[in-house]
């Protein structure tokens, strides 16, 4: 038997009035089975899921398949499976291509990565908003021009 803490309040009524200032807390502890209220639960366990579950790989990406740039770092890059192929993606750089194949997948993003850097690393810093100037700090963290 494992004894469980119960508070509740009890409040001294004048008349019809519930005088909630005066609230008073009791303690009693009551064995597991004693529960006024016991908790009910239900579990079914099957043997495989119902539905495919995926979780997306990590790989990364050392180099970059244009001559004129390089990485300064490893470039982590989450990979999915789908109905119909592959997803490469990063939410914090706002990229995101698929691909018949992880290959074709890791290629796009490496493209749309360098296109995106273009963009962003040429433009002047008056003309972007302040998202896509950290976009720009961070893309020019892990890229440079040779």
């Amino acid at each position: 038997m494992t004894p469980v803490a119960l508070a509740w309040d009890v409040r001294l009524e004048s008349g019809s009035e519930v005088l909630p200032e005066k609230l008073q807390v009791r303690h009693q502890i009551l064995c597991a089975e004693e529960k006024p209220n016991p908790p009910k639960a239900s579990v079914q366990v099957t043997a495989e899921p119902a539905e495919p579950v995926s979780f997306p790989k990590v790989v990364y990406i050392v180099e970059l398949p244009e001559t004129q740039y390089r990485l300064k770092r490893p470039l982590a890059v989450f990979l999915e499976q789908g109905e119909e192929g592959w997803l490469a993606s990063r939410d914090d750089l706002g990229i995101c291509c698929y691909g018949a194949d992880i290959d074709e997948a890791l290629s796009n993003f490496a493209l749309a990565l360098l296109d995106d850097y273009d963009a962003y690393a040429s433009a002047g810093i008056d003309e972007l908003t302040e998202g896509a100037r950290k976009l720009a700090a961070q893309l020019r963290e892990v890229i440079e021009r040779l």
